[in-house]
């Protein structure tokens, strides 16, 4: 994972933090895994509780569309079975008052992410803070 030395996006109302993400593969060690996790939660708890928060980027996870016990952070309308990977999210999401916005509305597949691979592997996420859902 890259920090960007670009500033946030700002205006007389709100301040915007983009945080794009290229996760490991899910054939990344744990290990792998778990320090990005690290990284990522560190790059989070730095931003202001009252910013606008969107994260988006490929994170090699798949979440489902069964919301079951995770309903604050994700809708009935996902695609697909979960992973391990989109457990490891999900958690990630709990513990920051996260959503998937692509979710929580009944969508076209193809619409319910802001892109998908060709071989259908690969899937773009956008998360936002809970309190800023769009």
């Amino acid at each position: 994972m890259r920090e960007s030395s670009q500033p946030d996006f700002y205006s007389r109302v709100i301040k915007l933090t983009v945080i794009h993400v290229y996760a490991p593969t899910t054939d990344a060690e744990d290990e792998v895994k778990d320090t990005i996790c690290e990284q990522l939660q560190t790059v989070v708890e730095n931003v202001h509780k009252q910013d606008v928060v969107i994260m988006a980027g490929d994170m090699n996870a798949k979440v489902g569309a069964n919301n079951k016990e995770n309903e604050r952070i994700m809708g009935k309308h996902g695609i697909g079975i979960i992973n391990r990977d989109g457990e490891r999210l999900l958690e990630f999401c709990r513990m920051n008052d996260l959503i998937f916005t692509g979710t929580i509305f009944p969508h076209k597949d193809i619409h319910k992410n802001t892109w998908t691979s060709p071989d259908k592997k690969e899937q773009q996420i956008k998360l936002t803070r809970h309190t800023h859902q769009m």
